[in-house]
């Protein structure tokens, strides 16, 4: 702190607050304090980009996908009110729609955009106050929406060679969880052409458990759609054997 005597019955006060916080500021003239003192002044964080922080799928390349939304969240908590900006764009160009940037009023946002075109390489800058944020800007490969070979099928309902055993309910997973967001279909034909019944659970985004009961000796075949599209290990045949004597 330094005081300057300004000769005309002032003085000049100068210091540097070291930390976000309040400080009381005592002013005494002949060991009294003159009115008002101690003074409350509140010292808030600068409202710099240092302390930025962002994380989230949409900064994450394995979750980077075509058409299909994504939230990153900015956490400004530790810096003052300031001005959050993102911006998008492409080796391609602009990306076809702006970045959503919601204000959760309590020091963090929400950032969701849609990647796209597949196969380009996405930047995005994110400034706070005009500077960019720590790490950005932000590069990303534009994956496909989904890739069916990248989704798995395994378990005693299709992958046991001996086949199952009719009447006793089975079942098989399908994790889809490296592949992209879509829709399972899935249709479980008995020896006689006719579908059976399929209970199918989803124990977590894209991975799903897969329950049937093969009511009956013989061979079922098993058509897995993902968004549509067949996958590569469909149809799956799988034996049913007798359990009797």
């Amino acid at each position: 702190m330094t005081c300057k005597d300004n000769r005309d019955g002032s003085c000049s006060v100068e210091y540097t607050p070291t930390e976000s916080g309040e400080y009381d500021v005592s002013i005494q003239f002949a060991e009294k304090h003159i009115p008002g003192s101690p003074f409350k002044v509140v010292v808030d964080r600068p409202a710099t980009a240092d302390n930025i922080k962002v994380s989230g799928p949409g900064i994450n390349p394995k979750y980077c996908r075509a058409n299909t939304p994504i939230t990153f969240k900015v956490d400004a908590t530790q810096s003052a009110k300031g001005n959050l900006d993102v911006k998008m764009s492409t080796d391609r160009g602009p990306i076809q729609q702006k970045p959503i940037i919601r204000d959760n009023e309590d020091g963090t946002y929400d950032v969701t955009y849609t990647p796209n075109p597949e196969g380009a390489l996405l930047t995005a800058n994110v400034l706070y106050n005009g500077q960019p944020v720590p790490n950005s800007p932000f590069k990303l490969k534009v994956r496909p929406k989904f890739e069916l070979d990248k989704i798995k099928i395994e378990g005693p309902g299709v992958s046991d060679s001996r086949g199952v055993k009719a009447s006793v309910p089975t079942y098989f997973v399908v994790d889809a969880t490296d592949a992209g967001s879509g829709k399972l279909d899935l249709r479980i034909m008995g020896p006689d052409g006719y579908p059976r019944p399929v209970e199918i659970e989803k124990n977590e985004p894209n991975l799903y458990k897969i329950k049937y009961t093969p009511d009956d000796c013989g061979r079922y075949t098993i058509d897995a759609l993902y968004d549509g599209k067949e996958l590569p290990q469909s149809p799956i045949y799988v034996q049913s054997f007798s359990t009797g004597n």
